[in-house]
């Protein structure tokens, strides 16, 4: 068995990319659109992963845009997302630039909870080991 992808809706593509892409730094791999189904897929990838996501279509994330806003409902949304930085101190502050809502800063030198546009939950962790705590 292996993890293939997560798919969340999005109601703003302009801002969940922005958030994904121009801000988590991930690297948009491909695009579909269903004209038929009014819906476009986006898939995203870490920039570690995209060779291997583009070679296996796998640890993918998917933004799923609906045409018609009244599809995206609060049951369509992930529970949780989680990614590892090279330097956690340095993500939170490149987030606090912009006013991301930050649900936990990374008081223990290790981890930080965010909010997606979408309102999922984001964990960022610290690769390796936890840096020096710090007081924020």
């Amino acid at each position: 068995m292996r993890f293939l992808n997560l798919t969340i809706a999005v109601k703003n593509i302009e801002k969940s990319l922005d958030f994904y892409c121009n801000i988590l730094g991930l690297i948009e791999l491909s695009r579909e659109t269903f004209q038929t189904k009014r819906y476009t897929i986006i898939s995203l990838a870490a920039p570690d992963d995209a060779a291997w996501a583009k070679e296996t279509s796998s640890l993918i994330l998917r933004l799923r845009y609906d045409w018609d806003p009244d599809i995206v409902s609060d049951t369509m949304q992930a529970l949780s997302i989680s990614f590892e930085v090279e330097d956690i101190y340095k993500t939170y502050q490149k987030l606090l630039t912009h006013d991301i809502n930050v649900i936990q800063p990374p008081k223990n030198g290790y981890r930080t909870l965010i909010l997606s546009p979408e309102n999922v939950t984001i964990e960022l962790l610290q690769k390796d080991e936890p840096m020096p705590i710090m007081n924020i």
